[in-house]
């Protein structure tokens, strides 16, 4: 993984901490045919750039006190977590096997996918949570899951997914606009804003 920041502690077997400025790359390693089960955590005091691309067999963490900015792919078996103190963006795939993607920031701004492949048929699970707690969650490259996505925007803003958002039940709380491409089963919205949704199919 390649790693640019002003000062974080990223953990694989045993801490490793990046001075200023300073670049880290590690090789990713592999056993049949899967990444091994790393818990990999990155804390990060200041901005984040994560611009190489990060795979793990176990559960995947990155927040930062700054903004977060992701331009290259992040993927797990488990569960990937994303948090920025203001702006998580970026052009990268997020992808979780079995598990879930969780994101927060003040604002979302993601122009690659968001996938979670083979979590357990449940109606209860969310696979894919979105917060943005003071503005828009934006999501150019749409999403996709097996249970529920939901998006929950504060402050003001709006939710905007330009590409499909696929999934079993969608669910999205907005104080603004929101406006998204689905091929949902079922769409629970509250906003106080206008929507507008172009489903692929039929919609409950």
């Amino acid at each position: 993984v390649g790693i640019d920041a002003g000062s974080n502690e990223l953990t694989l077997s045993q801490p490793v901490t990046v001075a200023d400025g300073t670049t880290i790359e590690l090789y990713r390693f592999r056993q049949a045919y899967r990444p091994f089960n790393y818990d990999i955590q990155v804390r990060e005091t200041d901005d984040l750039d994560v611009d190489a691309t990060l795979t793990s067999g176990g559960p995947i963490s990155i927040a930062a006190a700054g903004a977060l900015n992701v331009n290259a792919s992040v993927n797990s078996q488990q569960d990937v977590s994303l948090f920025s103190g203001t702006t998580l963006t970026g052009n990268a795939w997020l992808s979780s096997v079995e598990g879930g993607l969780s994101l927060e920031a003040d604002s979302v701004d993601l122009r690659g996918r968001l996938q979670v492949l083979a979590a357990p048929v449940d109606d209860s699970l969310t696979d894919i949570s979105v917060l943005a707690t003071n503005g828009s969650i934006q999501l150019d490259g749409g999403a996709t899951a097996v249970n529920q996505i939901l998006l929950e925007q504060r402050g003001t803003g709006s939710v905007i997914a330009n590409n499909p958002i696929v999934t079993e039940n969608l669910t999205v709380y907005a104080t603004g606009l929101v406006a998204a491409t689905t091929d949902v089963r079922f769409a629970d919205i509250e906003t106080e804003g206008d929507v507008t949704i172009t489903e692929a199919n039929d919609v409950e």
